[in-house]
């Protein structure tokens, strides 16, 4: 009797099939204290709340990375997350009493400042020693774009809190979401390295995406010096349109705003937004999305779908509909058979996706590799190395980053490998120019349009 295999390799063949439970990948997967993949996500700010859900009225009970914390914010203003249970006896934090510096415990008035230290210790007499020698786990929170971070990992390592240039636009502001997805981290990042799906789960089933998304691209992967460039170019009429997200390893991304590809931008950032995958544990997640809106006199010099189009999706950001279009379960059943979200494709894969089921083809490189990149850096973590993408001593500088999107005027390719070419090529030039070169946010416009213009005219030169 022949082997099962884990797919049916012959029609109506569902029975032999191997149907034993699947294994999973605890490197990429696990995610609590002491695991591979936690001690990577503790080296990094994370989010872990809306600022909206933080109160100096009542503590919020919260779940991050395997752990349970209380969240409060407390008369001072200032943020506490704390271990969740009193270190006295146990009593959750969650009813305790928020005080005008840090937390009193309800049950017998144990009070912790927001670092963990205990200003009084009611149970235990004046000469005790016990507020020297016991502390109430803390960890270090901040608040930035409508969302609290946290810092979870060995002190001593703090980074710096990132503020990446892309968020310091002139004339934005910032709406955040958080949504929760019931399935393990990993599936919901790689949902952002994989370009086919935009065109299958968004653009064909109507969710308000532009045709551009239709168009099958020419896609690559490459090293940033944050993380990974998720990079795809598509053919449309007489323009090329490149549009390169950059992901922050491990756990977020920079999406850029949906371009028509009617007229000529180069460098573009504008209506985009940044998401995060936050673990809860191993088969639960938070997904944060901090998206751009702006307020701005659009009189740029340059002709991208920001500058032309004033309706109110536009204004709001990468799309207005994507918050309440795919991200959670709340839709009708139907509704989300009939157009399907990330949401549902996520989830659907189980709690924690097995490896072992999949079938993976072209389309699925940047999968592959950001696998590859995720252990690389665990692997880093475990040696005493620090992971890509931590900072320290910034004094206030902002993080330069290279998402943008990019449409030009270039004439098409006289045959099919004239115009792979031009595809290749025009993002591998636009890559030199962002990593290497001047091509960046603080750019003037018409130095953007100089170097967008050099660049068609040396790739179509080499032809």
């Amino acid at each position: 009797m022949s082997e099962l295999t884990r797919y049916s390799k012959a029609p109506f063949s569902g029975y032999h099939r191997d149907k034993s439970p699947p294994t999973i990948d605890p490197e990429l997967t696990r995610v609590g204290p002491g695991q591979p993949c936690g001690e990577l996500f503790r080296r990094y700010w994370i989010p872990i709340a809306l600022s909206k859900e933080v109160s100096s009225e009542r503590a919020t009970k919260v779940r991050v990375l395997g752990e349970e914390l209380v969240l409060f914010r407390d008369h001072s203003g200032r943020l506490g997350l704390l271990d969740l249970h009193c270190a006295h006896r146990g009593t959750s934090l969650e009813f305790g009493r928020i005080r005008e510096r840090g937390i009193s415990c309800c049950y017998h008035g144990w009070h912790f400042d927001i670092d963990g230290s205990v200003i009084e210790a009611p149970t235990h007499s004046a000469e005790s020693r016990v507020r020297e020698r016991v502390f109430q786990g803390a960890y270090p929170a901040q608040e930035y774009g409508g969302m609290v971070f946290a810092y979870m990992g060995p002190p001593e390592k703090k980074p710096d809190f990132p503020i990446y240039d892309l968020y310091e636009k002139p004339g934005v502001t910032h709406k955040a979401h958080k949504f929760h997805w019931p399935c393990n981290w990993l599936q919901i990042r790689e949902n952002g390295l994989d370009p086919l799906h935009v065109k299958y789960l968004h653009a064909e089933a109507g969710q308000r995406f532009p045709s551009t998304m239709e168009v099958l691209p020419t896609m690559a992967f490459e090293e940033s010096p944050l993380g990974l460039f998720y990079i795809t170019t598509r053919r449309m009429g007489e323009m090329i349109y490149l549009r390169q997200n950059e992901i922050f390893l491990p756990h977020a991304d920079w999406v850029n705003g949906l371009e028509d590809a009617k007229g000529e931008t180069v460098f573009d950032r504008r209506g985009g937004g940044t998401d995060f995958v936050v673990p809860i544990d191993d088969g639960n997640s938070l997904f944060f999305m901090m998206l751009d809106a702006y307020s701005l006199d659009r009189t740029t010099g340059m002709n991208g779908v920001w500058d032309r189009d004033f309706s109110w999706p536009i204004q709001q950001g990468l799309n207005y509909s994507i918050p309440s279009s795919g991200q959670n379960g709340d839709r009708p059943y139907e509704e989300r058979q009939r157009s399907a979200g990330d949401w549902d494709a996520a989830t659907t894969q189980g709690a924690i996706h097995s490896h072992q089921d999949e079938n993976l083809g072209w389309s699925d490189a940047g999968v592959s590799i950001f696998r590859r990149r995720i252990r690389e850096e665990i692997r880093k973590v475990k040696t005493g190395q620090d992971p890509i993408g931590l900072h320290y001593g910034l004094n206030g500088k902002h993080i330069r980053t290279r998402g943008h999107n990019t449409v030009l005027r270039v004439p098409k390719g006289r045959n099919e490998a004239e115009e792979q070419y031009l595809l290749t090529a025009f993002y591998s030039e636009f890559l030199k120019e962002v990593v290497e070169g001047d091509l960046q946010q603080d750019t003037p416009v018409a130095d953007r349009l100089r170097i967008g213009h050099e660049v068609v005219r040396r790739i179509v030169a080499a032809l």
